[in-house]
């Protein structure tokens, strides 16, 4: 095997033939060329030589009745990843570092149904903390600080619900709770479904302006951080209508 670099024309080829697996999408069971020549923006030749190259590799299937779907090497791909796959080695070091940089207690959320369920937890160094939650609390799922956040973004990044629900993230200072500042901004996945909620919470007393800066930063940060580490799309947050919050 050769250890020269690949060549330029390599490159591109290979990032158009990840194009074309990019192009399926979830519920489709087969794919035309002119949907994959619309879906990709290639050419109808360069699509065709290089299906050809997929089709040998297994990872896409010519049809009889016309058209493509994944094939099995797709699959065992998927299957390999789901394997090897455990969130909170994504999730975990990021609070740690959120916590260092904040000083704050972090919580990590996801979903069930109706029910939230606080997966991971982060406490602060500082002798006074944030005591409401405790790793495996359940409760309803739309309660709370955490909750707004959850009923804005529960069916995903493309179906939030709120002209403002991408001023991220959501600060509470004492709102809800009469002691309690916290900032909540949603976790994306694979097709921006929403894969959990990141908070930072501490007493309310700390919640400064200049501190607010700090963490509103931090929580963002790290929203982007875990989202492309999980499989989402981080450029969900570049938008310039979905900016952080400034610190009160």
């Amino acid at each position: 095997m050769s250890d020269a670099a690949p060549s330029p024309a390599s490159v591109a080829s290979l990032d158009r033939s990840l194009a074309i697996l990019a192009a399926f999408r979830p519920g489709d069971e087969r794919l035309s060329l002119a949907e994959l020549a619309k879906r990709t923006a290639l050419y109808k030749s360069t699509i065709l030589r290089l299906l050809a190259t997929l089709e040998r590799h297994r990872y896409v299937v010519r049809l009889t009745s016309g058209g493509y779907r994944l094939g099995p090497a797709a699959l065992h791909l998927g299957m390999v990843y789901q394997g090897s796959f455990r969130l909170e080695e994504h999730v975990v070091p990021v609070m740690r570092a959120i916590s260092k940089r904040t000083q704050e207690t972090v919580s990590f959320f996801t979903h069930e149904g109706n029910t939230r369920v606080c997966l991971f937890r982060i406490d602060s160094p500082l002798s006074v903390r944030e005591h409401h939650t405790r790793i495996g609390d359940l409760a309803p799922a739309t309660r709370g600080p955490v909750g707004r956040v959850f009923a804005a973004f529960r069916d995903g990044a493309a179906n939030a619900k709120g002209d403002d629900v991408w001023d991220l993230p959501h600060v509470d200072v004492g709102e809800v709770f009469p002691e309690l500042g916290s900032a909540i901004a949603p976790v994306f996945g694979f097709e921006g479904q929403l894969a959990g909620l990141l908070m930072v919470s501490g007493p309310k007393a700390r919640f400064t302006r200049a501190h607010l800066r700090v963490i509103t930063s931090a929580v963002n940060d790290a929203a982007r951080e875990i989202t492309a580490q999980i499989g989402g799309d981080p450029r969900v947050f570049e938008s310039s209508s979905r900016r952080a919050r400034p610190g009160r």
